[in-house]
């Protein structure tokens, strides 16, 4: 099996895991969001120190990823912590989806059309 695509299936799992998205996992590995992106899509394989680095940070943060090469397989272990820190960072995301659906309908209520269809500020 090819070792890029293992190694982009274990980004985005690690990554998926640890409930980051491509900018959040950038910034903690120090670089740009594209060259996150374009690892996960196999655009470019993925440099070792880099790699090393992704797998430390992932077990830094409860979750344990190995790319067995010989078999094309991945192994996956994510702590108690780990899946303590996905389900707070889930519900965050979950409360922020409802507080700008809440913003979101506040502002249709304020912000209307006239009978010329003009754009009209209550």
């Amino acid at each position: 099996m090819n070792e890029n695509f293992i190694i982009a299936v274990l980004l985005r799992t690690g990554r998926s895991a640890a409930g980051w998205s491509q900018d959040e996992f950038a910034h903690l590995l120090g670089v740009a969001k594209s060259t996150v992106a374009r690892a996960e899509i196999m655009e470019m394989p993925i440099k070792a120190d880099l790699y090393l680095k992704a797998l430390r940070i992932f077990k830094e943060n409860g979750v344990e990823l190995e790319a067995l090469m010989d078999t094309g397989e991945i192994a996956m272990k994510i702590s108690s912590n780990g899946l303590r820190k996905a389900e707070e960072k889930l519900q965050n995301y979950s409360k922020n989806r409802v507080r700008r659906k809440d913003e979101t309908q506040a502002l249709r209520e304020v912000i209307t059309k006239d009978d010329k269809g003009n754009t009209v500020i209550q």
